[in-house]
């Protein structure tokens, strides 16, 4: 019966080797029936959850703790490497003198609910239309930013776009048109950005870049040359006008954004220059 359990189960002794795993467990794990027993069950989960598994084991000998419960994933149990995510519910077992006989752990594959998680969180963070960063989840990406840097002043430039001549596309050519070109922007944009470095949309026609690092004046503007260049290359051309700005100490990521905002709207607006030509 317990072989034939739609859920994982494995019994193991206080140092980790296998005395017996469940047809469920096997296949999470890609094994052929009976060829985990005697394997050391902490080796079998991914690595970062190793050390962690070890400690539980000790504390469970020491402390005769009679229950734990885990969630960790394991990615070698199905082809492709596909994500299993599995909760344990861990119990001990002792002799009559206290000491740890070996545990059963039980477990019950969430993959559904955890994948579903975060295809929700994506869609949280990501703009629909463009796949670029929401408004929310470029805020994210920088709140991380700043408190990963801790007391010291995060080395990033925000570079901040508002498209010109999009209100005459969506007017002319309708909003189909209108919002094939903010799916082009975003292609754009992506494409002249390091993997650490982020887009995001913060609404209408209006992006932010996220620069990571100490170069804050060549390699922005290099950024918004090549930006430029691109946008006349779209079936339906568009121009832009840019804000840069960098983090002051003091200053939150909100007033990042603000100052940046600000500039771009100098540009825009103002006796300056409009655009930063190609």
């Amino acid at each position: 019966m317990i072989d034939d359990l739609p859920d994982p189960l494995v019994c193991f002794l206080p140092d980790g080797t296998v005395l017996y795993s469940n047809r469920a467990h096997d296949v999470i794990h890609g094994a052929q029936p009976g060829t985990l027993v005697g394997t050391d069950f902490v080796g079998l989960l991914p690595e970062e959850h190793h050390r962690t598994a070890r400690r539980f084991l000790a504390r469970m000998s020491a402390d005769m703790t009679p229950s734990n419960r885990t969630v960790h994933s394991v990615t070698e149990a199905r082809p492709g490497g596909t994500p299993v995510f599995v909760e344990w519910t861990n119990t001990a077992h002792f002799d009559e003198e206290g000491q740890l006989l070996g545990v059963i752990a039980s477990g019950r594959d969430i993959t559904a609910r955890q994948l579903e998680q975060a295809q929700l969180a994506h869609e949280i963070r990501h703009d629909a239309l463009t796949g670029v960063l929401s408004r929310y989840g470029l805020e994210q990406h920088l709140a991380d930013c700043y408190a990963d840097a801790g007391d010291d002043v995060p080395e990033l430039t925000l570079i901040y776009l508002d498209l010109d001549g999009f209100k005459e596309i969506n007017d002319r050519h309708g909003h189909h048109i209108g919002d094939a070109t903010l799916i082009a922007v975003g292609d754009v944009l992506r494409g002249v950005v390091r993997p650490d470095d982020a887009v995001g949309r913060l609404g209408g026609d209006e992006f932010v870049l996220v620069l990571h690092g100490t170069d804050r004046t060549s390699l922005p503007i290099a950024r918004v040359r090549q930006i430029t260049r691109s946008l006349n290359t779209l079936d339906h051309p568009v121009g832009v006008s840019v804000g840069l700005a960098s983090p002051r100490y003091g200053e939150s990521w909100a007033q990042l954004i603000a100052e940046a905002d600000r500039q771009m709207f100098v540009h825009k607006h103002g006796t300056r220059e409009v655009r930063i030509d190609a």
